[in-house]
């Protein structure tokens, strides 16, 4: 999700291939195991995405509620006080996908804080 994340920030132009299309499960088992979430958590990101940056949600995204509520991690959410704070804090995808995160969570951050243009400008 990470990953996303960086690209969706670093290349604007191409988001709309990045989104296009629904990602796959790989493998048949992945039915059975924790990798089940794994499409309702990569909807909930792109949904959060799309709608922090004013991009168009794709359709999709609406078909990968989790029907458990969990985090990006696939950790089941309880009721303290820290997932409470989560659930307030999360971007509003979270809610419909019932897979919760903080924002920060899906914000681009690169090393040093700036990224090089070309390996000339840095001076080391």
């Amino acid at each position: 999700m990470t990953q996303l994340a960086k690209d969706w920030a670093q290349m604007p132009r191409l988001r709309d291939a990045m989104i296009s299309a629904s990602p796959k499960r790989l493998r048949w088992h992945h039915r059975f195991t924790p990798r089940r979430r794994d499409l309702a958590r990569i909807a909930a990101v792109v949904h959060a995405l799309c709608d922090r940056d004013g991009h168009p949600v794709p359709d999709w995204v609406w078909e990968h509620p989790s029907a458990k509520a969990i985090y990006l991690n696939s950790w089941p959410v309880e009721d303290d006080a820290y997932d409470q704070h989560i659930r307030r804090t999360a971007p509003e995808a979270c809610a419909y996908h019932n897979v919760w995160f903080d924002p920060r969570d899906i914000e681009d951050i690169r090393v040093h804080g700036h990224s090089l243009t070309r390996w000339g400008s840095f001076k080391g």
